[in-house]
C-alpha cells in the first residue's frame, strides 16, 4: 500500500508520518498565477522560502513531494504572451524546488512540463475527471506517470478492473472524500475554486461557497447521501488491492496536523473504530481545520465577517455519527451492482444502510437547514427582493 497525504506546511506532520507507508505528500502555495483545487482563504499561506525548506525536509525523510498545478480554468492566460511568460517563470520556480511530481488538470500543462522539464513526473488530477478508458489512455499517451481518479468511480469495480488492465501508469484513488455521488455541481465548483486560488483575481477574499452549501444541504435532507458518497473505509482497502490498485490519496490540505495524522494512521492500520466521519473530509468540527486566513478577515467589514461566522455555524455539525463498525460488508453490494444504471429510488440500499449506521440529530439538522436556506436564497436573489408569482391565467409576471 502507498499513501499520498495532504500537506499543510507543518513540519510536525512529516515527523508524525514516520513509519507509515507514505509515498508522498502534496501541496501548493495558497495562491499563484495558475490557481488550483482549493480556495485560498481556506489554506495556509507559506512563503516561497518555507515551501523550499518543506520540500527539502520531506525528501530528507524519504517522502516524495507532489506539487499541485491543477486548475481546470486559467482564464485563457496561457494564450496571452505576457501572462504566459509569468506562468512559465512560475513553472521554472516549481521545477527548481526539487519536487518529485507535479499534478495537473490541463492537457497543455502536462505537455509543457514534459517538454521543458523531462525529469519531472506528472500526475493527472482528479479534476481532469478521468472516468473512462479512452481518457485514461489519452493522458498516458501524453506522458502521464500517474492518474488520480475522480472519487465518483471508486465503487465502479467493473471500470476499475478494466482500467488497471488498460493502462500501465500508476493509478490513485481518493479514499476519504465525501462529495455527493454524481454531484451536479462538480464542473462548476472546479472552475470556481480554480479562480478563487489565482493571484490577481481576489483569490484571498472570502466568498459564500454556493456549491458547498448545496451539497451540505442535500446531506442534511437525505441521510443516504453520506452513504452514496464514494469514500473508502480503511478496512476495505484490500478490495482495491485485489484489483491491482494500491495507491490511496488522503485529503485535505487545510486540515490540522492532528486531523491529517489521525487519518493517515487509520488507513495505514487498515482499521478505525468509532465515527468514520472523523477521518473523512466531512464538516463535523471546525476545530479539525485551520481557521480562515487572517488576510481574508482583514479585508472584511462587520457584515461580511458576520456572514462568515453564520456560514460556519450552518456548514459544520457535530451531531452526526457514522458507525464504522456497522459498515462491515456493506461494500459487497457495490461489487455486484452498477449504480450508473440503477435507480436509487427503486434500489434503496444506501437509505437502508444509513438507517443502520448513520445518526443525525433532527433538531440540529433542522437548525442548520434553516441557516443554509437563508444563505442560499440571499446568494441566488443577488440582493433583490423575491418576485411575486404570476397570477393564474397569465403567461408570466411583469419583467
Amino acid at each position: 500500500m502507498k499513501l499520498s497525504v495532504a500537506a499543510n506546511w507543518d513540519k510536525a506532520l512529516l515527523a508524525n508520518l514516520k513509519g507509515l507507508p507514505v509515498h508522498s505528500v502534496f501541496a501548493k502555495l495558497g495562491s499563484d498565477v495558475l490557481g488550483g483545487g482549493r480556495a485560498s482563504y481556506l489554506l495556509p499561506e507559506p512563503t516561497r522560502e518555507e515551501v523550499r525548506a518543506y520540500v527539502r525536509e520531506a525528501r530528507r525523510r524519504k517522502i516524495k513531494f507532489n506539487y499541485l498545478l491543477n486548475p481546470v480554468c486559467t482564464g485563457n492566460r496561457e494564450y496571452v504572451a505576457s501572462s504566459r511568460r509569468e506562468i512559465d517563470k512560475y513553472l521554472e520556480w516549481v521545477a527548481g524546488l526539487g519536487v518529485d511530481y507535479v499534478t495537473v488538470a490541463a492537457p497543455w500543462l502536462l505537455q509543457a512540463l514534459k517538454r521543458n522539464y523531462p525529469g519531472l513526473k506528472v500526475v493527472v488530477s482528479a479534476l481532469a475527471n478521468v472516468n473512462n478508458l479512452q481518457i485514461a489512455r489519452f493522458y498516458e499517451d501524453l506522458g502521464a506517470d500517474s492518474i488520480v481518479l475522480p472519487e465518483h468511480v471508486n465503487r465502479d469495480f467493473k471500470f476499475l478492473g478494466a482500467l488497471r488492465k488498460s493502462v500501465k501508469c500508476d493509478i490513485q484513488l481518493i479514499a476519504n472524500m465525501t462529495c455527493l455521488y454524481g454531484c451536479p455541481f462538480q464542473l462548476y465548483h472546479a472552475n470556481v475554486i480554480s479562480h478563487s486560488s489565482c493571484s490577481g483575481e481576489g483569490a484571498e477574499k472570502f466568498h459564500l461557497d454556493y456549491c458547498v452549501m448545496n451539497c451540505t444541504r442535500a446531506r442534511l435532507l437525505r441521510a443516504e447521501e453520506i452513504i452514496k458518497s464514494r469514500w473508502i473505509r480503511p478496512e476495505d482497502l484490500h478490495v482495491y488491492e485485489e484489483l491491482g490498485l494500491d495507491h490511496f490519496k488522503l485529503i485535505e490540505r487545510y486540515d490540522t496536523t492532528a486531523t491529517l495524522t489521525k487519518t493517515a494512521r487509520a488507513y495505514a492500520a487498515r482499521k478505525y473504530s468509532g465515527n468514520l466521519l472523523d477521518i473523512l473530509n466531512a464538516k463535523t468540527d471546525p476545530g479539525r481545520q485551520f481557521p480562515v486566513h487572517l488576510k481574508c478577515l482583514r479585508g472584511m467589514n462587520y457584515a461580511q465577517a458576520l456572514k462568515l461566522w453564520e456560514l460556519r455555524g450552518a456548514l459544520y455539525l457535530k451531531e452526526q455519527y457514522l458507525d464504522n463498525g456497522a459498515l462491515d460488508g456493506f461494500l459487497d453490494f457495490f461489487r455486484r451492482t452498477d449504480c450508473r444504471v440503477t435507480d436509487c429510488g427503486k434500489c434503496g440500499y444506501c437509505k437502508k444502510t444509513a438507517k443502520r449506521a448513520f445518526r443525525l440529530d433532527p433538531a440540529a439538522a433542522k437548525r442548520n437547514l434553516s441557516k443554509l436556506d437563508g444563505k442560499l436564497d440571499d446568494f441566488i436573489a443577488g440582493g433583490k427582493p423575491a418576485r411575486r408569482a404570476a397570477k393564474p391565467g397569465r403567461a408570466g409576471g411583469r419583467p
